[in-house]
């Protein structure tokens, strides 16, 4: 008996043996199975959490981006005040050509001729009656409109592609395709006889008409400088400031008299520094678009020249000699050097 007992023994403590085993490897199995949910629910939060944070800083960025781009590229509105709104619809993209809403560039071109009078009227003396400079004048206002226009004009057919990168200028007519490069081209022929006809008014056309005719072609072939140079602004200065020795021409001042070099001298001086202060003016207009240029690949000296307060100050300093050296050639009174070259200083 107990040799039969002693492998019945050893068969139930197998059995129990392998179904402790089994209970063992049940229990394990259930704690594997039960620590991995956690974990693949922590991972799988984790992952959607940064997920989320990168859409969400990815739709951050592009609603960035698109602000800044609607910023740039505000669509044009119709003129709701001002003389453009008094226009019927078809006349405002050529009278925006011509900047007539905007007369602070004609102020700019016409300051030179107001020089040139007073300088001519002061260099002839009594020999030009006021009337003749007062008329003088009204006629010269009328031809710079045109001049100025003109030279709008053909500044954006020609800029046309840049004019579409630059924040500021996408807007003008041409650009923004309200005006073809064709239309442009016969409102500018159109502004170039009114200056025409309004130098034909003036006391002595033919001399007038002798500064008159390089005026216009430089103002007309000022955009395509951006092109090929650095300074534009010493091109379009040129025939800006050539309005000094026209409006002196024009009530019969010959400012190269050969028997006179001092007239000359003075002439040219004070010239010059209408030059450098017309140079100083667009260089600073220029300053405003200097990012979207360089972006455009637009020349300017204000790309170029970037340290604007040491820029400035040398042309200004420049400016002031020129001043200074004509009223000296010319001998004018302490009243002129006080006013005129103290005054700019």
């Amino acid at each position: 008996m107990s040799g039969s007992s002693s492998p019945l023994l050893r068969a139930v403590a197998n059995r129990a043996k392998a179904q402790q085993r089994h209970q063992q490897h049940q229990q394990h199995t259930t704690s594997s199975a039960v620590g991995a949910v956690p974990t693949r629910r922590i991972t799988t939060t984790t992952t959607t959490t940064t997920t989320t944070t990168t859409i969400t800083a990815a739709a951050a960025t592009g609603a960035a981006a698109a602000t800044a781009a609607t910023a740039k590229r505000t669509p044009y509105m119709p003129p709701s005040t001002g003389i453009l709104s008094r226009m019927p619809p078809s006349w405002v993209p050529f009278a925006e050509l011509s900047r007539i809403e905007k007369p602070g560039g004609l102020y700019g071109f016409y300051m030179a001729y107001v020089i040139g009078l007073g300088y001519g009227a002061c260099m002839l003396g009594p020999a030009v009656s006021p009337s003749s400079i007062v008329s003088t004048a009204a006629v010269l206002l009328v031809y710079n409109v045109f001049l100025r226009g003109a030279a709008c004009t053909v500044n954006d057919i020609l800029d046309r592609e840049y004019d579409r990168k630059v924040a500021r200028c996408r807007n003008r007519p041409v650009a923004r395709r309200a005006v073809t490069p064709a239309q442009g081209y016969v409102w500018y022929a159109a502004q170039t006889v009114g200056a025409g006809a309004a130098i034909a008014c003036l006391p002595d056309p033919l001399l007038a008409l002798a500064y008159a005719v390089p005026i216009q072609l430089c103002v007309s072939l000022y955009p395509l400088c951006k092109r090929f140079t650095d300074f534009p602004q010493l091109v379009l200065s040129a025939p800006i400031a050539g309005g000094v020795l026209m409006a002196a021409a024009s009530i019969g001042l010959d400012c190269f008299h050969p028997e006179s070099p001092a007239l000359a001298g003075a002439s040219l001086t004070l010239t010059l520094s209408h030059y450098i202060w017309t140079t100083i003016f667009d260089y600073v207009n220029a300053c405003q678009d200097t990012p979207d240029d360089v972006k455009a690949g637009v020349r300017s000296m204000a790309v170029r020249y970037q340290n604007t307060v040491a820029f400035i100050s040398t042309l200004g300093t420049a400016q002031v000699a020129c001043l200074a050296a004509a009223g000296y050639l010319a001998g004018f009174s302490p009243f002129y050097h006080t006013l005129a070259v103290a005054g700019n200083a």
